[in-house]
């Protein structure tokens, strides 16, 4: 989040864009697939106040230009009551002034989904305050929320973020959490931001992997302006970097502190955004970690709990030019259906946003202009970001928040001058063909942005852009999302892109402490989808947790399809489902 906060950067915006002029002339794919039917109307429809959910983040800020300010919050969609939709859990700055029951407000809200289907199969979405019932008391300027079953009782629990301490909230399962940061073991003073739960050690219980920014203690120097000589935020590089953090789950309901020992503190960066998944395909997982104007990290699980960064060998710790960007948010995915998991990194702009396409071996190449996202996305600065499949037609789309750090030029003088508008970008896979073994060889993949009416009223609005959650609100077989805006409504966006195309929903389920199978695989191997590795998560995106459940578009092929499941532990299974539901997979014992 660094180049336009420092003059010295534009010869350096200036060189990354020239470099990217070539590329952008390489041709690109366009149209629909054969056979696929074409989106009607908006992609996405904002519904917030439909549904009830009135919530806006506050920053606190009062004129001082703390970097804190700016950067939050994220938001969560989790079942936490277990009746099989999607609750929402927001996150509240260091400005929220008090709670309308009369105490100071915390710095997490909790909206329980009330999912009604009528008798004529229309939904009912509505979202019901239910945070006093909740009792997350924890206080402070709240950025993040990661959900992960830690004591594998079958109820997802919550860690939250903040600048100061952490809380983790254990679900009591019966609508209300406790917490037992203390106990665990699993705070961290300093400020933090994104956080993962996943195995790490391979002993089934959920360890946490925990991202931290700068050391906000000392005073960056003299103040930053902008270009025109304004008052603005100082950029990160001014402030000292702090290490990650490893908390290794004892399966007795307390962490212990591996940082060391797992070796991550070798290396330190501003950290905003992790995503963990099996990069090099050894089957271990590993862990991505976006760090802002410092290198990206690559941390390789070398088994026994330690990792190695491998951020500057795997071609993911910078751009081009060999230098670091101001990364933010991260999708992890297989857009390009060949069997491994590449990355999509939202950048400053200027910067434009980063796709690191996957060799299979753990080796990364930049492809961001030859998949279509450097031209668009040039102009951006991008925090949340998801791949979805939101019109199901087999192939990933791309959704992205964004918003300024630093005075959008064209709204200086504004109340809000880090506006910008949100992205959805439409994924394009074509040149497939059968493969021998089953399913299909991977073919030519392409982002392309939709722009205008098919984007719609609901992607227009400007906004700072921050948090970024994707989920089947309404159980459709859609995928919808939340966002959150900087010192803005948190917005709910339902997905409108109706094309008739078939869907399969997979709930996975397995014995033991980690009962969501979180880090699991699934590859569907009938249909446009056929070859595609979705991986069981919440993580990802920019200070949010999302729905852990496996949504994968058909298109046309309506017929019954093969998944192939692959459990955290290695073994595989196939099973065979009908399209149009979702299906409770549960491991047998």
């Amino acid at each position: 989040m660094t180049s336009r906060w420092r003059t010295a950067d534009a010869g350096r915006v200036t060189s990354v864009l020239a470099l990217m002029m070539g590329a952008w002339l390489v041709a690109g794919v366009s149209g629909q697939p054969p056979g696929m039917q074409a989106v009607n109307g908006p992609w996405f429809e904002d519904i917030t106040t439909a549904v009830g959910l009135d919530v806006t983040h506050r920053n606190g800020a009062r004129g001082e230009f703390r970097i804190e300010e700016i950067i939050g919050a994220g938001v969560g969609l989790v079942d936490v009551d277990n009746d099989g939709d999607l609750d929402v859990i927001t996150m509240q700055g260091g400005g929220a002034g008090p709670h309308p029951n009369g105490t100071s407000e915390p710095m997490a809200r909790v909206f329980r989904n009330d999912l009604r289907v009528e008798a004529d199969g229309s939904r009912r979405l509505r979202f019901v305050d239910v945070s006093d019932r909740a009792g997350i008391r924890a206080h402070g300027t709240g950025m993040g929320v990661a959900a992960g079953d830690f004591d594998g009782d079958g109820f997802m629990d919550l860690y939250l973020t903040a600048l100061g301490s952490n809380a983790l909230y254990r679900n009591r399962g019966d609508g209300s959490f406790e917490d037992v940061t203390a106990h665990a073991g699993v705070d961290d003073p300093r400020w933090s931001t994104s956080a993962a739960f996943a195995d790490l050690d391979g002993d089934g219980h959920l360890d946490v992997f925990l991202t931290n920014y700068v050391d906000t203690s000392a005073s960056p120097g003299r103040p930053c302006f902008e270009p025109a000589g304004a008052r603005d935020y100082c950029p990160p590089t001014r402030y000292r970097p702090v290490p990650s953090r490893l908390f290794r789950n004892r399966g007795d309901g307390r962490f212990e502190d591996v940082s060391e020992a797992a070796g991550i503190l070798r290396a330190f960066g501003n950290g905003l955004g992790v995503a963990i998944g099996d990069y090099d395909l050894d089957g271990r997982p590993d862990v991505f970690v976006a760090n802002d104007g410092t290198p990206n990290q690559l941390w390789r699980n070398q088994g026994g709990m330690r990792l190695q960064d491998l951020g500057p060998l795997s071609g993911v710790a910078f751009n081009a030019l060999g230098r670091p960007e101001g990364s933010m948010g991260i999708a992890a995915g297989d857009p390009d259906a060949d069997g491994d998991e590449d990355l999509v990194v939202t950048n400053i702009a200027g910067e434009t946003f980063a796709l690191y396409a996957n060799d299979g071996r753990g080796g990364f190449e930049d492809r961001r202009a030859e998949m279509g996202l450097a031209r668009s996305t040039a102009a951006m600065t991008g925090f949340g970001v998801a791949g979805l499949d939101a019109d199901n037609d087999g192939t990933v789309d791309l959704l992205a928040v964004n918003g300024g750090v630093t005075m959008v030029p064209e709204l200086r003088g504004q109340a809000a001058p880090y506006r910008q508008r949100n992205q959805l970008f439409r994924g394009v896979l074509s040149g497939r063909s059968p493969a021998p073994e089953g399913g299909a060889r991977p073919g030519r993949f392409r982002f392309e942005e939709v722009l205008g009416a098919p984007a719609g009223p609901a992607l227009a609005p400007l906004g700072v852009g921050r948090g970024l959650a994707v989920g089947d609100l309404d159980n459709d077989g859609f995928p919808d999302a939340v966002t959150t805006d900087n010192d803005g409504p948190a917005r709910v966006l339902r997905n409108t892109a109706r094309t008739g195309h078939a869907w399969v929903g997979l709930e996975l389920r397995q014995p033991g402490p980690n009962r969501y199978a979180i880090g699991a695989t699934v590859v569907v191997e009938d249909g446009p989808a056929a070859g595609r590795l979705i991986r069981v998560r919440t993580d990802g995106s920019y200070l949010s947790s999302s729905d852990p459940r496996v949504l994968v578009g058909l298109g046309d092929h309506h017929g019954a399809v093969t998944a192939r499941i692959t459990w955290p532990d290695g073994v595989s299974q196939r099973l065979t489902v009908t399209p149009g539901r979702y299906v409770r997979v549960e491991r047998a014992e």
